[in-house]
C-alpha cells in the first residue's frame, strides 16, 4: 500500500514539474512571438507588400518562436530578465502555470471540435459530377464560398449552382491550395495558436496569413493552368457577388461556416493584383524557398546553441545544519566537497572547518547535498545527499555514503 502511495506521489510530482516547466518556456515563446509577429506585419506592409511569395514565406518566422523558450539571454542579461524574465516569477504561483496549460487544451479542443463539425457537415453533402483527377468534390445546395478541407483526405466544396466554366476555375484554385500544402500550413498555425494562446495578436492575424496564402494560390493557379487573369478575376467577382447577396437575403443562414469575411478594400486589392500579374520564374521561387528553409534551419540551430541544454549539471554543493535548520555552507569551487561518485561523497575536513568551525561541535547530523541538474535556472532536481556527524570530521579527506536521488522520474525529466 505504501509503495502504491509513493507511486502516485511520484506521478503527481512528475506532472507538476511538467506543468511548471512547459508553462515557463511556452510563456517565453508567446512573449517573443509578439515581437516576431510585429516584424512580420511590418514587412508585409512595407518591403514585402508587392512580393507575393516572400510575404507568405515571412510567416515561417513564427516557427523560430517555438525554440526560444530556453534562450540564455532571458536569464543571463538584464534586458532579457526585465523584459521577459518576470514571467518566470509569475509561474512560481502554481495557478498561473495550471491556467496556461489548461488554456492550451481548451484551444486545442475548440479547434478540433470546429474541424470535426465542419467535416461532418461536408460528409453530409452530395458528391459533385464535376471531374477532378485528384480530389473528392462535394456540392452545397445553396450559395456558399467554395473551400477545401482535410489535410490527409482533402475534399473540395462548391455551390451547386456554379456554372461549368467558373467551377473549373474554382476547382483548380482549391486543388492548388491542396498541392501547395496550405491546409497543413493553416493546421500548423492553429497549433501555434494553441501553444502560444496568450498572444492575442496570433488569433487576430489568422485572417492575414490566409489572405497571403490566397495571393500565392491565385498566382500559381493562373500560371500553372494558363488561366487568363480577366477570366480569373471575373470568376472571383461573381463568387463574391453571390456571397454578398446571400448574406443580404438569408442573413448568413447558409454561410455560417465560411461567410465572406474580407471587406471591399481587401477584395479590390486582390483583384488588382490578379489583373496586374506579370507571372513569376518558377526556378527563382523554388530556389528562394529552399534558401529560406535552409535559413530557418540554420537559425534554429543557432538558437539551440544559445539555449540551455536538456539537462545541465548543477556544479554546486551545500551543507545543511539540522541544529540551525539552515544551509551553513555553499561550495561552488569544490574546495569542501572535492568530488563524488555513485557510492561516496568526498569531503575535505580542513576546508570544512575553515568555512564552518562549528562542524566539530554540532550535536545533530550535518547533511551534504551534491550535484543535480537544471533544465532552466530554478527548474531542476536530482542530485545526491549524505550525512555525517561531528565525530566524522577530521583533517584530510573523508568520505560518506552518497544516496543518489536520480530515479526513473528524474531520468524522464532530464530526457525532455
Amino acid at each position: 500500500m505504501q509503495g502504491l502511495q509513493q507511486f502516485f506521489t511520484n506521478i503527481s510530482q512528475f506532472f507538476e514539474f511538467l506543468v511548471v516547466y512547459y508553462s515557463i518556456i511556452l510563456g517565453f515563446c508567446a512573449l517573443i512571438s509578439v515581437l516576431v509577429l510585429g516584424i512580420i506585419m511590418f514587412l508585409r506592409k512595407t518591403v514585402l507588400a508587392d512580393r507575393v511569395f516572400a510575404k507568405a514565406a515571412s510567416w515561417g518566422l513564427l516557427i523560430l518562436c517555438l525554440f526560444c523558450g530556453k534562450l540564455k539571454l532571458i536569464f543571463e542579461t538584464k534586458a532579457g530578465w526585465y523584459t521577459l524574465g518576470r514571467w518566470d516569477l509569475l509561474c512560481a504561483h502554481r495557478i498561473v502555470s495550471i491556467i496556461y496549460i489548461v488554456g492550451i487544451f481548451i484551444f486545442a479542443a475548440y479547434f478540433i471540435y470546429r474541424r470535426r463539425r465542419l467535416h461532418k457537415f461536408v460528409k453530409g453533402l452530395d458528391k459533385a459530377t464535376t471531374c477532378s483527377f485528384d480530389n473528392e468534390i462535394r456540392k452545397y445546395p445553396g450559395t456558399i464560398s467554395p473551400f477545401c478541407i482535410g489535410c490527409i483526405h482533402p475534399i473540395i466544396v462548391i455551390p451547386e449552382k456554379l456554372d461549368v466554366q467558373n467551377a473549373l476555375i474554382v476547382i483548380k484554385h482549391e486543388e492548388t491550395h491542396i498541392k501547395l500544402g496550405h491546409l497543413w500550413i493553416i493546421a500548423g498555425y492553429d497549433m501555434v495558436r494553441c501553444l502560444l494562446w496568450p498572444n492575442v495578436f496570433l488569433h487576430i492575424a489568422a485572417k492575414y496569413i490566409k489572405r497571403d496564402l490566397e495571393d500565392v494560390c491565385d498566382a500559381v493557379t493562373m500560371q500553372m493552368n494558363g488561366i487568363d487573369p480577366f477570366d480569373y478575376g471575373e470568376s472571383l467577382l461573381a463568387n463574391a457577388k453571390e456571397i454578398m447577396l446571400s448574406r443580404k437575403n438569408m442573413k448568413c443562414e447558409e454561410g455560417f461556416l465560411f461567410a465572406w469575411d474580407d471587406n471591399y478594400k481587401v477584395l479590390n486589392k486582390r483583384i488588382h493584383r490578379i489583373l496586374e500579374r506579370n507571372g513569376y520564374d518558377r526556378k527563382v521561387v523554388l530556389a528562394g524557398g529552399i534558401l529560406f528553409i535552409m535559413a530557418l534551419i540554420a537559425s534554429i540551430f543557432g538558437i539551440k546553441c544559445f539555449s540551455y541544454k536538456r539537462n545541465n549539471p548543477l556544479d554546486i554543493s551545500g551543507i545543511y545544519s539540522m541544529t540551525k535548520m539552515d544551509t551553513v555552507v555553499q561550495d561552488t569551487e569544490e574546495k569542501i566537497v572535492t568530488g563524488y561518485d555513485g557510492d561516496y561523497i568526498y569531503i575535505d575536513g580542513a576546508a570544512l572547518k575553515e568555512a564552518y568551525p562549528d562542524a566539530e561541535i554540532e550535536e545533530q547530523p550535518l547533511f551534504v547535498f551534491v550535484g543535480g541538474y537544471y533544465k532552466i535556472p530554478g527548474v531542476g532536481g536530482g542530485g545526491g545527499w549524505g550525512e555525517f556527524s561531528a565525530s566524522d570530521v577530521k583533517d584530510g579527506v573523508f568520505r560518506i555514503e552518497n544516496h543518489d536521488d536520480i530515479d526513473v522520474w528524474n531520468w524522464m525529466i532530464m530526457w525532455l
